[in-house]
């Protein structure tokens, strides 16, 4: 993320005093309060992640178990840039999200990663996903283990040229959250095609937003039932959690 945020700081800490601010959905911004991030920055080493009533224990880096019924983990478990924290509310409540960065697409059995799943996001990420080189992908399992959900991110390359999606969050009831990109800011007009946020929305209402520039911040709808609440707050965190999703120049 180092280069994203360089560029944003240079270009806009020119422009404005102020520090430059993700755009979020007006319809969000009246029903919730924009929850800043602490420990995004700075040392990986014993690593921990807070915003609002949610706090992860230590962020774990390279993790290397499997579960047996999920075929997902088992097939990355040997892939790189894998790190899991478990996330909890202030009623104890917690997801604990394994993550895998820069996968390959082909390498991503999404079948059997996101089901039987047919909604329009997943249509048209699908389509690139066997060509790409670069995906992220997160499973999150609630502590008692009995409901598990899935996130998958396009690179932002793809995104960038392809479509209008990033990703999509989903569950085995095969509930349907879109991931879309934001690369506006507040009193901007885009700044080209960064992506400096993701919104979540269902069947197009806005439902959270994290804002992946400087230290981070995040918005979640707060008329949702704590257990959603807490699952988006463990989907944002995985994001603000993850390397740059590009490739070296290399490879």
């Amino acid at each position: 993320m180092k280069r994203t945020f360089f560029v944003l700081a240079l270009v806009f800490g020119l422009a404005a005093c102020t520090t430059p601010q993700m755009l979020v959905d007006q319809q969000l911004t009246e029903q919730s309060t924009p929850m800043q991030v602490s420990g995004r920055q700075g040392l990986l080493i014993n690593q921990k992640i807070s915003f609002g009533h949610y706090e992860s224990e230590k962020v774990k880096r390279g993790w290397t178990r499997s579960y047996e019924l999920d075929v997902f983990l088992a097939k990355l478990q040997d892939a790189r840039d894998k790190y899991s924290f478990t996330l909890f509310d202030n009623n104890r409540g917690a997801y604990t999200v394994d993550a895998v960065n820069h996968i390959r697409g082909a390498d991503l059995p999404i079948g059997r990663f996101l089901g039987g799943n047919t909604s329009p996001a997943l249509q048209e990420l699908a389509s690139f996903t066997v060509q790409t080189k670069d995906l992220f992908a997160a499973s999150l399992y609630s502590n008692s283990r009995q409901e598990t959900w899935h996130l998958m991110l396009m690179n932002r390359d793809d995104t960038r040229k392809n479509g209008r999606y990033a990703g999509l969050l989903t569950n085995e009831q095969q509930q349907n959250i879109e991931v879309l990109p934001v690369r506006k800011l507040q009193g901007a007009e885009t700044w080209g095609t960064d992506i400096i946020g993701y919104e979540f929305r269902q069947e197009g209402k806005p439902l959270a937003a994290v804002e992946v520039i400087n230290n981070g911040r995040v918005w979640i709808d707060p008329s949702l039932d704590a257990n959603m609440q807490l699952v988006l707050a463990s989907a944002s965190a995985s994001l603000l959690l993850q390397q740059e999703l590009e490739l070296p120049a290399n490879e």
